[in-house]
């Protein structure tokens, strides 16, 4: 008879933490455990340095302050170049062109009538009137484009 050796495999993994998830508290623990050992977990983390005095409170007060107020002012340029943020003028002016081109519509839908029962005396006067308020909307634009562009170059004055 021949002996055997039989080899028993560990399922223990001491000290391992594999399948194993390491709660939060853990973890914690662990790392003070290092921080306390004095290596290089000790070094201060990346960040703003603590203000020492008031004067260094106060300065970086006013330097987040200044960085607030200009991303504000990044912000409300971006959405007025876009069209998103107007003044009251460019509301005002925005409603005007409104119904000058729902007029103009109502006014093109009446020419294609009067056209196709061939009564060209009143389409022409009716064209007229098509190109007059294709005029007036065009320059309502203008004025739309005008106050944004004054806005803008105010804000890029702010900053």
């Amino acid at each position: 008879m021949a002996s055997s050796t039989t080899t028993t495999r560990s399922t223990s993994f001491v000290g391992s933490r594999r399948g194993k998830r390491e709660s939060a508290t853990a973890r914690g623990m662990r790392g003070r455990a290092r921080a306390s050992r004095g290596d290089e977990s000790e070094r201060v983390p990346d960040g703003t340095a603590s203000a020492a005095t008031d004067a260094d409170r106060r300065l970086f007060a006013g330097l987040a302050s200044r960085r607030r107020a200009i991303g504000h002012i990044k912000r409300q340029r971006s959405r007025v170049s876009v069209g998103d943020y107007v003044s009251d003028e460019c509301t005002v002016l925005r409603g005007e062109r409104f119904a000058v081109e729902r007029k103009l519509h109502d006014v093109k839908r009446d020419l294609s009538a009067r056209l196709a029962l061939e009564r060209y005396d009143e389409a022409k006067e009716i064209q007229a009137l098509v190109i007059e308020l294709e005029s007036e909307r065009d320059r309502i634009t203008r004025e739309i484009e005008r106050e944004q562009t004054t806005l803008l170059r105010h804000l890029d004055e702010l900053y």
